[in-house]
């Protein structure tokens, strides 16, 4: 193709696959210094550079698929991730209701509490006491009730390691208030 026509796909982009000297780039960006744009310039070049913020134009499906496509594998900085988990934190996150947790999520969110299922799992090699079921659904059960005995909550020796089935038939025949380790013992042995 000769010189001085545009290649029809890269219309008017003279310069693709063209790199500046880091020279250029140093003049560049000292011309640069000491500018700033208005801030309706500012909003209009974003704007134009987001087409579902440009007033009366709607996306198509395929268009919308495609941007998804290309955000796919796209990686944050640090410092945006930063920024993101700021601005969506508490009172900032639309779904924040004032903090209304309940004692027991906050505990059974904390890292002991994580702490104490992983040691009760390992302790029992990631295996259901009851029907021996291995890495499925496991469920790290208080012998002492987690409500009942605050200063258990975190003792290794106050746990057990059961399966989703094991522990549900657990509860159904013993109930959820009172339980100990009695009742474990004639559970398990059944």
């Amino acid at each position: 193709m000769p010189k001085g026509i545009y290649n029809i796909k890269n219309r008017g982009k003279w310069n693709v696959g063209k790199h500046h000297s880091e020279e250029t780039k140093e003049k560049m960006s000292k011309s640069h210094l000491g500018k700033t744009l208005s801030p309706e310039h500012i909003s209009k070049i974003v704007k134009n550079l987001i087409p579902g913020l440009r007033k009366g134009v709607k996306l198509s499906k395929e268009t919308r698929i495609k941007m998804s496509q290309s955000a796919k594998g796209r990686r944050l900085s640090k410092l945006t991730c930063k920024k993101i988990s700021e601005a969506t934190k508490k009172e900032s996150n639309p779904n924040w209701k004032g903090g209304i947790s309940t004692e027991s999520q906050l505990i059974r969110g904390s890292i002991e509490y994580k702490l104490w299922k992983g040691s009760v799992f390992i302790r029992d090699n990631f295996t259901c006491r009851k029907c021996k079921t291995e890495n499925k659904g496991l469920i790290a059960h208080h012998l002492f009730n987690f409500a009942e005995y605050p200063e258990l909550r975190f003792a290794i020796d106050n746990g057990i390691t059961l399966c989703i089935n094991c522990h549900h038939k657990f509860h159904t025949i013993y109930g959820r208030k009172n339980n100990n380790k009695q009742q474990m013992q004639e559970f398990l042995f059944k």
